[in-house]
């Protein structure tokens, strides 16, 4: 979904969260739930990148007026790696989780006045920006990256290339 954004600032950052929801959707079509729990040596599987990306996407929910709480944060949060043992949700409740909040979060980034995000971000990141607008900004880098990782996996699971339509 298209939101409109009314701070020149958060424009970019919308539309590269709005892409990246849809590019989420995209990379897990026409997967199974045994294609998303594969896992090559040494590697975190599609379902555990999927699930850390989904749990990321909470940080930014306070900004959206979003009273949902993430039920996979134990699996998922940050610092949390894989493991064999657990038992992790489906990759469709995953997804459904991811798409229930995500058209909301973009909504609440479309309303933000340029002068929160250019006031300081609620957490520290490995980045010489400390604004909410930087905030946002390595999260979406964070997403690009694992989204990256995504694609890769699926084509060698033998799946077509990651769609952009």
């Amino acid at each position: 979904m298209q939101t409109a954004v009314k701070s020149p600032v958060a424009c970019a950052l919308v539309a590269q969260f709005d892409l990246h929801t849809r590019l989420f959707n995209n990379v897990l079509d026409g997967l199974s739930e045994l294609d998303t729990s594969s896992r090559p040596k040494g590697v975190n599987h599609i379902k555990w990148i999927a699930g850390h990306l989904t749990t990321s996407r909470f940080a930014l929910k306070g900004f959206a007026d979003l009273n949902v709480s993430n039920p996979y944060e134990e699996f998922f949060a940050h610092g949390q790696s894989l493991s064999e043992d657990a038992d992790y949700p489906t990759i469709n409740a995953i997804r459904d989780l991811w798409n229930e909040i995500s058209d909301t979060i973009s909504a609440g980034l479309s309303r933000l006045p340029e002068e929160v995000l250019n006031g300081p971000a609620p957490a520290r990141l490995p980045i010489g920006d400390d604004t909410l607008e930087g905030m946002i900004a390595f999260l979406m880098h964070h997403e690009a990256y694992h989204l990256g990782q995504m694609g890769l996996l699926r084509r060698q699971l033998g799946h077509e290339a990651l769609a952009y339509g």
